[in-house]
């Protein structure tokens, strides 16, 4: 028997609730998509509110130019995993310019927010602690659990709590903000 999502935190309800008014939230697929963050499901036009395309950029013009050259160019894979053989130019190109916008000497690219906060755990030494909030996504509270260093979680959106954790951090644990500058010329190009 399958296993039921709902039932496993209690909301059975919650599905039921859904499903009486016509909303079964999982699993919709969409024929199309359009600008503007629409999308097409079940011949409706409908607004999508659950992207991750947060600035619409999917269906800007220089996005998807960008796009049909770099497939013309590249194939439509890399054909195997970053470390091995799938790294192309371009990714070092963006992390290139991305490093720079952010005043870093180096940046990483991944394919999904998942793979970002997963790779956290990697840049989390022994003497390194990591402030997270209680509500964070299961993927950035995992990857700090899998990180070497230590973990200290603050109170959903409490940042006296947030201070007082800090306050409490070994020496050297502190926190970076790259000046505006670098941000600058990384949107200008250079």
């Amino acid at each position: 028997m399958a296993s039921n999502p709902f039932g496993k935190l209690g909301l059975q309800d919650a599905e039921e609730a859904l499903k009486s008014i016509g909303v079964d939230a999982f699993f919709r697929s969409a024929s199309e998509r359009l600008d503007g963050g629409h999308v097409v499901v079940e011949s409706r036009r409908l607004i999508m509110a659950g992207s991750n395309d947060y600035l619409g950029l999917s269906h800007h013009p220089e996005v998807i130019e960008a796009a049909v050259a770099a497939v013309r160019r590249y194939g439509t894979s890399v054909s195997g995993s970053r470390p091995l053989n799938g790294t192309l130019d371009l990714h070092e190109r963006l992390e290139a310019r991305l490093a720079g916008f952010l005043g870093q000497p180096s940046a990483m690219v991944v394919t999904t927010g998942y793979q970002a906060n997963l790779a956290l755990s990697a840049l989390l030494g022994p003497n390194d602690v990591a402030f997270s909030d209680a509500r964070n996504h299961a993927s950035l509270i995992e990857a700090t659990r899998l990180g070497a260093g230590s973990v200290r979680v603050y109170r959903h959106g409490d940042v006296d709590h947030l201070a007082e954790l800090l306050a409490q951090a070994p020496a050297g644990t502190g926190r970076h903000r790259p000046a505006d500058h670098h941000r600058r010329r990384f949107l200008d190009g250079g």
